[in-house]
């Protein structure tokens, strides 16, 4: 039988269409990113933390006067760390995936269109926190601000999720729920204050630290990086807006830098390090606690999931260097505090400590 050209061009429209409306069935369902109201497949591997955070905001089911932000490097940190230092102050834990200078900004603004701020515990990275992607306009299913904030319209944002095809994300979920053995795919916890909590990984680090030490690539891999240089003239101007914005609202700012470890580290050359630390001392009004150098913390990987995350243990330590708790043992190279005044002098200090453990 011959198949006319009209009759192809109505079988491929069927056809196309019967598989976006597949497509879109399969993304609602599996709802990948949590983006849908419904759990039906409870265990998650992934959330898209810029919508489903504003979203409990909008919900009122975020009770907090004060917040940690940074990526997701500061998710694991319990909020109740720093409340003990900071009294009569709840705070909420507003990790980001790749958090960045402008999200910041945008989180910020957002936050006190709605509320007033006490306090801030800011996390910064020397990697993500610098660039200056806006993901009210950059989209990416994992980081897409929530429609309120990126000023779109619900249907607009809620298509994106529901036509896109997202066929890795959408297996692994699959694969999570139903228990299927392939790869090595994890359920993430979310839990209501903030935080992040790994499951397997967790379990297998607790089991046999040496083990999991010696099995994790990013311990005894160095990592390349194009040269690169500190974009320090094209982060100015929103330093200065940050600083603007808590001035203005009485913000108490609590400022510190990553303590990553050692292999991501020396990722970067020492001119960048050095100018990303120089470049936040001379342009936000608050002092900064310098965590990112070599170090008896930075260089053992008993403190870290991998390169890039530390431990929930860690969190109690940087909190009592930053605020002087003595009944915490912290060793006396982890955290330098660095202002305006001392800067050169907490460089050499910084150099003197790096020179035990440049060949470790």
């Amino acid at each position: 039988m011959q198949i006319t050209y009209k009759k192809f061009c109505l079988i491929f429209l069927f056809i196309s269409f019967f598989l976006i409306l597949i497509n879109a069935l399969l993304n609602y369902l599996i709802n990948p990113f949590e983006i849908f109201s419904h759990h039906l497949l409870s265990k998650k591997i992934t959330q898209n933390e810029r919508f489903s955070k504003i979203d409990d905001l909008l919900n009122k089911k975020i009770n907090a006067d004060s917040f940690l932000i940074g990526s997701s490097r500061i998710g694991t940190t319990d909020p109740r760390i720093v409340e003990k230092y900071l009294k009569e102050s709840r705070f909420y834990n507003f990790t980001l995936s790749a958090n960045n200078i402008i999200d910041t900004i945008t989180l910020l603004n957002f936050l006190l269109e709605k509320q007033k701020i006490k306090n801030l515990y800011i996390q910064i990275d020397p990697d993500h926190w610098i660039t200056t992607l806006d993901y009210r306009t950059s989209i990416d299913s994992l980081r897409y601000w929530h429609y309120k904030v990126s000023r779109k319209t619900k249907w607009d944002y809620i298509q994106f999720y529901l036509f896109n095809f997202f066929g890795y994300v959408l297996w692994e979920k699959i694969k999570l729920n139903f228990s299927i053995p392939l790869g090595n795919n994890e359920e993430i916890l979310y839990l209501d204050d903030g935080r992040w909590s790994y499951t397997k990984t967790k379990i297998k680090r607790h089991q046999d630290i040496q083990k999991y030490i010696k099995s994790t690539n990013e311990f005894t891999q160095f990592f390349s990086r194009n040269k690169c240089i500190f974009p320090e003239k094209k982060i100015l101007k929103h330093l200065r807006t940050i600083n603007t914005i808590c001035k203005i609202n009485n913000i108490n700012c609590v400022i510190f830098t990553t303590p990553i470890y050692k292999n991501f580290y020396k990722s970067f050359s020492q001119i960048y390090i050095k100018t990303f630390i120089t470049t936040l001392v001379n342009n936000l009004d608050y002092p900064i606690w310098n965590f990112t150098y070599l170090n008896s913390i930075t260089t053992n990987p008993q403190w870290y999931y991998e390169s890039s995350h530390y431990i929930e243990e860690l969190s109690p330590l940087i909190a009592a260097r930053i605020f002087g708790d003595k009944n915490i043992v912290v060793p006396n190279d982890f955290g330098i505090l660095m202002t305006k005044n001392n800067i050169k002098q907490q460089f050499k200090k910084i150099q003197t400590i790096e020179q035990q453990y440049m060949q470790k």
